[in-house]
C-alpha cells in the first residue's frame, strides 16, 4: 500500500490483491467477459488458459457466477475504503480491524475459497488459478535496485547501489535511478496527485483536508476506470499513465469525495 499526500489532503494507491486474484481466474479459465461498466477488460500481457477448468457446458453459467462473486469484492473494495477512512478520522482502531477482517473472509479467503462452497463450478477454477495468478502479478512487478536512493530534484533521483555486481556497486558513485522510487509500475505522477487535489477544493470551495482519494489500479488492457463510491475509484494501467486521462480521473474521484 503507497500513501501519498500532506496533512490536508489525502491520496492512497491500494493493494488490490482481491481483484487481481479474481481476473486472472476469469482470463485463465476463460469465462465469458460480461458487458458492464464495472467490469474491466482483460488483463494485459499473456495469460495461461485452463479452459479445462470449466466444462462448456458449465460455461456461462461459471461466468455469470463469477460476475456475481467481482461485485462481491468490489463492495468490499468500498468497504475497506469506508474503513480506512473511518479509521484517519479517529474512529475505534482496536474493533473495526477484527470487524473488517470478518467481511473481508466472506468474500475473499484464499488459498481453500471456503466462502464460494456454494458455487463448486467457480470455486474449482478460483482454487486452481489462485497461487499461479500471485506468481503472474509478482512477475510483472518491476524491483528496484537495493541501494541509498536520493532526490535531487522533483521526478529527478540518484542512487547508491548496495550490490557489487551492478555499476558502481563497489564505489561511492552515484548514478541514475532506474524510477523514481515513490512511484511504482502503474502509480500517478505526484504532481498530478497534487494538482487534482488542490484544485477540487478550490473549484469546490471546501478545506483541503476534506479532499480525499482511495484508487486501485489493475493491469488491465485499454483506458478503463469506474468509480463505485465517493472517494474510491478502480482503473488500468493505462489511465495512470495516460497524462490526460490520469487527470480525468483524478478530479472525478476527488469531486466525488467532496460532493
Amino acid at each position: 500500500m503507497r500513501v501519498a499526500g500532506t496533512d490536508s489532503w489525502s491520496f492512497e494507491e491500494a493493494e488490490s490483491q482481491m481483484l487481481e486474484a479474481a481476473l486472472y481466474t476469469r482470463d485463465a479459465a476463460n469465462l465469458a467477459a460480461v458487458a458492464a461498466a464495472d467490469i474491466p477488460p482483460p488483463l494485459r500481457g499473456e495469460v495461461s488458459r485452463r479452459d479445462e477448468l470449466v466444462s462448456a457446458g458449465e460455461r456461462d453459467i461459471a461466468s455469470r457466477l463469477w460476475a456475481a462473486w467481482w461485485r462481491r469484492l468490489i463492495e468490499q473494495v468500498v468497504a475497506d475504503e469506508a474503513n480506512s477512512r473511518s479509521i484517519t478520522l479517529g474512529a475505534n482502531a482496536v474493533e473495526q480491524p477484527e470487524a473488517k477482517g470478518r467481511v473481508r473472509s466472506d468474500a475473499f479467503d484464499p488459498p481453500e475459497f471456503r466462502s464460494l462452497t456454494d458455487v463448486p463450478v467457480l470455486r474449482a477454477a478460483v482454487v486452481a488459478t489462485y497461487l499461479e495468478g500471485r506468481r503472474w502479478f509478482n512477475g510483472k512487478r518491476p524491483n528496484l535496485p537495493s541501494g541509498d536512493y536520493f532526490e535531487v530534484a522533483e521526478g529527478r533521483w540518484l542512487f547508491k547501489p548496495s550490490e557489487p555486481d551492478l555499476p558502481g556497486g563497489d564505489s561511492h558513485e552515484l548514478l541514475p535511478a532506474p524510477r523514481d522510487p515513490n512511484r511504482g509500475a502503474s502509480s500517478f505522477e505526484r504532481r498530478a496527485i497534487r494538482h487534482a487535489a488542490e484544485r477540487t477544493a478550490e473549484e469546490h470551495g471546501v478545506p483541503l483536508r476534506q479532499v480525499r482519494a482511495m484508487v486501485h489500479v489493475l493491469d488491465v488492457q485499454g483506458l478503463w476506470s469506474y468509480l463505485p463510491s465517493p472517494g474510491c475509484a478502480i482503473c488500468s494501467v493505462s489511465v495512470s499513465a495516460d497524462p490526460d486521462a490520469a487527470e480525468r480521473l483524478l478530479l472525478e474521484v476527488f469531486s466525488s469525495s467532496v460532493r
